[in-house]
């Protein structure tokens, strides 16, 4: 990736929140949508993006106390809250994914997202640098990402710093992830042809032993939780 490296930030992590815990919470939300704000309604407009404040759940603030823990990263230090106060619970079944794109500059540049269920994967990728005449809608993107990080399931993946401001990320609507290992020993997405760059860090034993000797992953149910902070907080809907 060359100077490109230098100037992306990825972490990964393993996490101790239990799966069937927030899988209850989804369950019980009391709405048919597979997304559930954990925060509050966030208002957009062509000039700002607002959150109105209201109280997170207990289990966000206790055991397993999701904030905390992220807070205790230090990746939140420098935004305006020093924690996340925007959490967001979504349900991807097999082959469901979400198309690459930004958060957007309404968020502290940091989003950290737990994964619990199923693997899946991570792609980030980079607008072309030449205008494509074709595309209406602005920059076109490169359909070849930049980098390809595997989740573990209870994991967390940080992105931060210009990953998060000059990339997208996306995830493919696929219901099988397959791995190759070619002639450098470094296991590759097949779908993508790109390296899986967290490969060495894998702790999951049998995601880690196909990884590492090429095969299939099968997604199940994945729930993920996208953590971030956002500046503007309202304390009523007025």
């Amino acid at each position: 990736m060359g100077s490109t490296t230098s100037q992306i930030s990825s972490r990964t992590k393993r996490s101790s929140i239990s799966f069937e815990r927030l899988k209850r919470r989804l369950n019980h939300s009391g709405s048919n949508s597979r997304t559930v704000d954990f925060s509050c309604l966030v208002a957009k407009s062509l000039r700002r993006t607002s959150l109105f404040s209201r109280q997170m759940p207990a289990f966000v603030k206790s055991f397993p106390n999701i904030i905390q823990r992220l807070s205790d990263t230090g990746v939140f230090a420098t935004s305006p809250h020093g924690r996340p106060n925007h959490i967001i619970l979504n349900e991807y079944l097999p082959g469901q994914g979400i198309m690459p794109h930004e958060d957007g500059p309404a968020y502290h540049p940091v989003v950290a997202t737990i994964s619990l269920g199923s693997h899946s994967v991570f792609h980030y990728y980079a607008y072309n640098q030449e205008p494509d005449r074709d595309q209406r809608d602005g920059r076109s993107i490169s359909a070849t990402p930049v980098l390809s990080v595997l989740l573990e399931p209870r994991s967390a993946v940080i992105t931060t710093e210009t990953l998060y401001e000059k990339y997208l990320h996306g995830i493919e609507e696929i219901d099988v992830d397959r791995v190759v290992v070619r002639s450098d020993s470094v296991p590759y997405f097949l779908d993508t042809g790109t390296p899986v760059q967290n490969w060495e860090a894998l702790t999951c034993a049998h995601i880690r032993e196909v990884v590492r000797d090429g095969g299939e992953l099968p997604r199940a149910t994945r729930y993920s939780l996208t953590c971030r902070d956002v500046a503007k907080v309202r304390r009523t809907l007025l």
